[in-house]
């Protein structure tokens, strides 16, 4: 009977042996993961040269919008805002 205990406690003992160290491992690989990731990143300016890049097309897109609204059809040449800085230069 008290072999079978020793047994059973032995058994149960190694368990969380076991447990542990895949908690261990898991956790290891986490990190690991998490260095490999941080070193992916791009440098700040290069993510706001990007944002820059998108949102500098969107305007271009409003603007456009804005122009064939305005005007009644796509503008040929110059953007909107060309012909408005003309205008408030006096260039005609």
């Amino acid at each position: 009977m008290e072999a079978e205990k020793e047994n059973n406690l032995v058994t149960a003992s190694e368990k969380i042996v076991t447990t542990n160290s895949t908690k261990t491992d898991i956790n290891n690989k986490i990190t690991n993961d998490n260095k490999l990731s941080s070193q992916k990143k791009l440098p700040r300016a290069y993510l706001y040269f990007i944002y820059f890049i998108v949102f500098a097309f969107i305007g271009w897109l409003i603007e456009t919008a804005y122009s064939f609204y305005s005007l009644g059809h796509l503008p040929k040449e110059a953007s909107y805002m060309v012909h408005f800085a003309q205008y408030m230069v006096g260039v005609q």
